[in-house]
Formats: C-alpha cells, structure tokens, sequence
C-alpha cells in the first residue's frame, strides 16, 4: 500500500498474518501529493498478493487521476498474481472539478482482480456506523 495510509489497516493486515509492505507518497514544490510509482513497483515481489489502495486516499487526500490509474494498471499487469482491494469510501468527495476514477472500472482486467470496499457511515457521514459492501467478480467475493 502507499505511505502515509490509514492506520487501522495495520491491524487488519496484521490479524490476516500478512507483512506490511509500503511505497512512499510524496509532495511537489507546490504541496501536492503523488505517487512513486517506481518505488512502488520496486516493492513487488513474488510474494506480494494483495495492493490496498484507497481512493480518494486516506490520510492525505489524494484521487487518483485517470493517468494514475493508468499507470498502476500497466504495474499490475506486468504482475498477474496480484488481486487488489480498493478502499472507495470516500468515492463521494472529490471536488474543485476533479472526479473519482474506478480502478475496478478501469477496465475488464481490473475488475476482474479488483474487490472494492464501499460505506454507508462514510456516505452519510455517520462514520461510527460500521456498514459497507464489497463488489468483485464473484470468485472473488
């Protein structure tokens, strides 16, 4: 996943058994965050199986853009063995003209290796409700 992350995911991960693996984010001169798409690449190995992401980002705000997804969509096909969970909750907020870009709706690849998670608490700025769903391929799910 990208650093800085969601702190909670620690404890998901770790109560899976998985190790943590990160690529840094990092800002421009002008404060706006981007991903080291390099650094994350170089942090995939044979054992990786799962890339969390989240998008809108979560602690910093970042969207992915349609060149980001992109970009992490030839990353990916480069690894077929890797499934993604995308982390979408915040998928409402976007703003200033900006849009949220699927990355399971990016194309049939993706979907097709891709669970999103979604949230009512997060929609309905209820966050102590603790309801969502998950969409995927049905192997999957």
């Amino acid at each position: 996943m990208f650093e800085p992350y969601y702190s909670q995911y620690v404890n998901h991960i770790e109560f899976a058994g998985a190790k943590i693996v990160t690529a840094p984010m990092a800002t421009n001169k002008e404060g706006e965050w981007f991903f080291d798409f390099v650094a994350f690449e170089n942090s995939i190995t044979t054992k990786t199986k799962i890339v969390l992401l989240t998008n809108p980002h979560n602690p910093c705000g970042k969207i992915f853009s349609e060149a980001d997804v992109k970009k992490l969509t030839e990353i990916l096909d480069r690894h077929p063995h890797i499934l993604v969970v995308s982390d979408d909750v915040y998928f409402h907020l976007p703003f200033d003209g900006k849009k949220h870009v699927s990355f399971a709706k990016y194309n049939k690849s993706n979907w097709e290796k891709t669970i999103t998670i979604f949230s009512v608490g997060k929609m309905l700025n209820c966050t102590g409700w603790k309801i969502g769903w998950a969409i995927g391929p049905s192997q999957l799910i």
